[in-house]
């Protein structure tokens, strides 16, 4: 079955991690839209700051249009879970 272009961005979140970055520069490549957002964005690259964890901060990422599809890499890492287990 074959329909017309997909329309929308692609939010990747974890977007300045080790396999952020790669998946967006990958989509990219592609020819695809890519909404990126980090906790820490990467000043060098295409990262939005956006904390998964505050309701008005996702809020603001999805007026950015209509979204096709979320890979969804933000994470915490072990060091910081130990550190503060509650925010984790």
């Amino acid at each position: 079955m074959q329909g017309g272009p997909v329309r929308g961005c692609v939010l990747v979140t974890g977007a300045s991690g080790q396999i952020g970055t790669r998946v967006c520069d990958g989509l990219r490549r592609s020819g695809h839209e890519v909404f990126a957002v980090d906790l820490n964005p990467d000043t060098r690259s295409e990262v939005e700051a956006c904390d998964v964890r505050v309701d008005r901060q996702v809020a603001r990422m999805f007026e950015c249009g209509p979204m096709r599809a979320v890979i969804h890499l933000a994470a915490v890492l072990p060091t910081a879970f130990r550190a503060d287990p509650l925010a984790a």
